[in-house]
């Protein structure tokens, strides 16, 4: 392991310059949801540990005010994401991401270099077309901008700036946006549509310094899980098959769009979508572990698995923690 992945909230990038002490923000669109912020020396010191054990990190912003996502995650949970439907929210989190970027502009020489790049939005807009908005356009605007912000106030400003990644998820494209319709692109084929809306609509063809970043679970294969998962023999027939077939696609879809550089910043040993759900393949860990990491390395993808640890997990912790597989310990 060379690089970790910090998942934060907008409230860890409230205001610029960032706070000094923890202070307590409320959501714009839910007032009894609050949160407790991040302190500018919290992360610069967070910076210096990651330095100390040889690590760099990919800040990862994991939600948005009112909600930009239709998950647990996404800070207003189980209430409507509005960030897409709010202009006030919307321009907010192009706020944020601007104090982010000042911030990190504004890091000693040796702390920028532990910063290994940025995503600017965690799935867009998952599973909010069409029950929240008619349709993706809206959020291919805002991540068009957000592009556009991160190139002005970083990539023009360096030699070597740090990666962007761009994180998409096909379940933002219940109705295509009109970078799809005109390409005349397959209504079926949203990972077509999304390298599309990558290269031409957020400017990404071929540029280096940007990658195309999608994450992958088994665990919601065929809506479940896995089912063809009898011995360790048709577990490894199928998650061979299934990581192949999506590295592949990958590649020769954002090779077709211009993008250059690929990651998988989420991925996980689960094989169904309720884990007490158990394999009957005997080396079920193993398998999941080895065939997924063999096909990141050989189609030259950067991946990160979901978690490092979560010792509070239950059934969860064996599928869902690095550290729980590698060393059996919470």
């Amino acid at each position: 392991m060379n690089t970790v992945r910090l998942n934060v909230g907008w409230w860890a990038f409230p205001t610029f310059p960032l706070p000094q002490t923890e202070l307590l923000v409320q959501d714009m669109c839910y007032a009894n949801k609050s949160f407790v912020t991040l302190t500018q020396p919290f992360l610069e010191k967070l910076l210096d540990r990651f330095a100390a054990h040889g690590l760099q990190v990919l800040i990862d912003i994991h939600a948005m005010p009112c909600g930009s996502a239709d998950g647990t995650y996404n800070g207003v949970y189980p209430l409507p994401p509005q960030f897409f439907s709010n202009a006030a929210a919307a321009s907010y989190g192009f706020q944020v991401v601007q104090n982010m970027l000042d911030w990190y502009m504004g890091l000693a020489a040796e702390r920028k270099k532990v910063v290994h790049g940025f995503t600017l939005m965690n799935e867009p807009g998952h599973l909010i077309v069409p029950q929240y908005i008619p349709t993706a356009d809206p959020i291919v605007r805002w991540l068009q901008q957000a592009v556009a912000l991160y190139e002005q106030q970083v990539v023009m400003k360096m030699t070597d700036p740090p990666l962007l990644y761009m994180n998409m998820i096909d379940t933002a494209y219940g109705v295509f946006p009109q970078t799809c319709v005109k390409q005349k692109i397959d209504p079926n084929d949203k990972l077509q549509c999304m390298a599309h809306v990558l290269a031409k609509d957020c400017g990404l063809a071929n540029k280096s310094w940007a990658v195309f970043d999608v994450h992958h679970y088994f665990s919601w294969d065929n809506g479940n899980g896995i089912y063809n998962c009898a011995t360790d023999q048709n577990l490894t027939g199928y998650v061979d098959d299934g990581m192949y077939g999506f590295t592949g696609e990958i590649i020769k879809t954002g090779a077709e769009a211009g993008l250059m550089n690929y990651a998988t910043s989420e991925w996980s040993l689960c094989t169904h979508r309720n884990d007490t759900q158990d394999c009957a393949a005997a080396d079920e860990l193993s398998i999941m572990y080895e065939q997924q990491t063999d096909a990141y390395t050989l189609g030259g993808f950067a991946n990160f698995f979901w978690g490092w640890k979560m010792p509070y997990g239950g059934w969860h912790e064996a599928k869902w923690s690095l550290k729980n597989y590698m060393t059996g310990k919470h």
